[in-house]
């Protein structure tokens, strides 16, 4: 992934550096490795092992003392991509070894997806180690130091920010075979972004309101030289975000609408647009307890845009992006919206908003029709909107207007190694969102449930207007419940890296960004 040149020579790379210090994992290091090594420089050695137990024909087994990998590989089923095990070390003076499975056979191309999984393993089982050589690159047929540093850092993410007592943490160099400094860069700060939306989502909501989603938006704006706009709510009600509003209302933490901008040559601009619901009791269409627990992600697509738009401007990109962040806390209070209240949305629609724990679409109607006032070529929203794509926890759902757009992110997220399926916009279920005292409502009746996520979609898609929309439902990926071999327990960060690539992509296809 290589953006179509920085603005001014020899910023991008100290723009690069000043973001990853600034979010990232700043306590591992990546340096390219040499084709000659002394594996006794290192704690670890991570070897790739292919499913038929060989190792890459590049690694030099002798050099590493190990003479017996496959009858191993075979011993502990090292078979699947992320597979893995320990070979201590003999003496005190060897490094241990970690063989990772990559799949596949050295004659067969390995996946894209089996090396990223090898990475996330080799990242987290190695994350508490002083000095790492990877030979991962080795089975690979192309350059792959970008990806490989990139989710090797996600691999070795952990939260500890309300543990009494945190793990020390301990400073890491990876050494990186047959890998290139500027490309392991680039992977780290693909990670570091990841890992802040990370870091925000997993925040409880009594320490990530609106107001500390405008702090973090500041810190970025300053960092990158990015123009940056913030609504309160006395701006909100006199503009008519009667979305915002009427989500927001019921909180002590007042809603916001952050707009971003950064945008270096002429032209129109993309726009991202994150819900920020930084916590969802639901409002009066209150929740159960088990439903609230996790609720302090709403704000995951937020969180999303946010870093998104900091490694577009750090990476120097050519191409024109804004990101808005539709913030509100929908909770109970004496001023809260009731169910069968009307909203007057910004573009005037008039919504019966019969459920309010169906808020997400409403703070996003207000963004994207304000976006496209400002003048958008395309909207791209980000949303923990339902739970009803019936895709699970690894796979984002997709739908758009404009099939180019649709196909694009498709691609990103791909490539990113976040999976993700589209899903129709089928206007059969329209008549759901009719209502008899207002222009419609913001949700269907009960029955409506199983298809719950094509008709949020059916409902944003009435704010896209004429502009190219894609809308990307993260709803179902966003928190891990159970940690793994690759996996910290937690947030994510699903989206942003499609997000970014989606938009280096156009970068690099000018004919597609207008």
């Amino acid at each position: 992934m290589t953006p179509n040149g920085p603005n001014s020579g020899g910023t991008a790379e100290r723009r690069v550096a000043a973001l990853t210090g600034r979010l990232g994992n700043n306590t591992h290091s990546f340096a390219p490795g040499t084709v000659h090594f002394d594996p006794a420089e290192f704690d670890s050695v991570v070897v790739p092992v292919f499913g038929d137990g060989r190792t890459p024909s590049a690694i030099p087994l002798d050099v590493l003392g190990l003479t017996d990998v496959a009858a191993v590989a075979t011993r502990f089923e090292l078979r699947k991509p992320g597979d893995w095990t320990w070979l201590p070390s003999r003496t005190p003076s060897d490094s241990d070894v970690l063989l990772v499975s990559v799949g596949g056979a050295e004659d067969l191309t390995v996946t894209n997806e089996a090396l990223q999984t090898a990475a996330a393993t080799a990242g987290r089982r190695t994350r508490h180690r002083r000095s790492v050589l990877s030979l991962l690159a080795s089975a690979a047929r192309e350059p792959v130091g970008e990806m490989i540093a990139e989710h090797w850092l996600l691999g070795a993410y952990d939260y500890t920010t309300y543990l009494s007592s945190p793990p020390a943490a301990s400073e890491c160099v990876i050494t990186m075979w047959g890998c290139d400094a500027p490309d392991l860069e680039r992977g780290r700060l693909l990670a570091d972004v990841t890992n802040y939306v990370r870091d925000l989502t997993n925040a409880t909501g009594a320490d990530m309101t609106p107001s500390d989603l405008v702090g973090e938006s500041r810190k970025i704006a300053e960092l990158l030289d990015l123009d940056i706009n913030v609504l309160t709510e006395a701006e909100l009600a006199a503009g008519s975000f009667g979305g915002l509003m009427a989500v927001g209302v019921g909180s002590d933490n007042p809603p916001r609408l952050i707009e971003l901008s950064y945008e270096p040559v002429p032209g129109p601009f993309i726009a991202l647009i994150g819900k920020g619901i930084t916590y969802d009791a639901g409002g009066l269409s209150i929740k159960n307890t088990e439903e609230m627990a996790l609720m302090k992600s709403d704000m995951a697509g937020a969180a999303s845009v946010l870093a998104a738009i900091a490694a577009i401007a750090a990476l120097e990109c050519k191409i024109n992006v804004r990101a808005y962040l539709a913030c509100a806390e929908n909770a109970v209070g004496p001023g809260s919206a009731r169910p069968g209240d009307i909203c007057r949305l910004r573009d005037g629609t008039t919504v019966e908003m019969n459920n309010m724990d169906a808020e997400g679409r409403l703070v996003l109607a207000d963004a994207m029709a304000y976006a496209n006032e400002r003048g958008a070529s395309k909207i791209l929203d980000i949303a923990t909107l339902t739970w009803g794509s019936g895709l699970g926890p690894q796979i984002f759902a997709v739908m758009g207007t404009d099939p180019a757009t649709t196909q694009a992110v498709l691609r990103a997220a791909g490539a990113s190694g976040e999976p993700a399926w589209e899903m129709p916009l089928w206007s059969g279920y329209e008549d759901s969102l009719e209502s008899s005292v207002a222009d419609l409502k913001n949700l269907g009746p009960h029955s409506e449930k199983p298809y719950i996520t094509l008709t949020g979609g059916l409902f944003l898609r009435r704010f896209a207007g004429t502009t190219p929309w894609a809308h990307l439902d993260i709803a179902t990926t966003v928190m891990r419940e159970q940690k793994s071999d690759r996996w910290a327990r937690g947030a994510s960060g699903c989206g942003v890296r499609t997000l970014v690539r989606y938009v280096i992509d156009q970068t690099e296809s000018p004919h597609e960004t207008a």
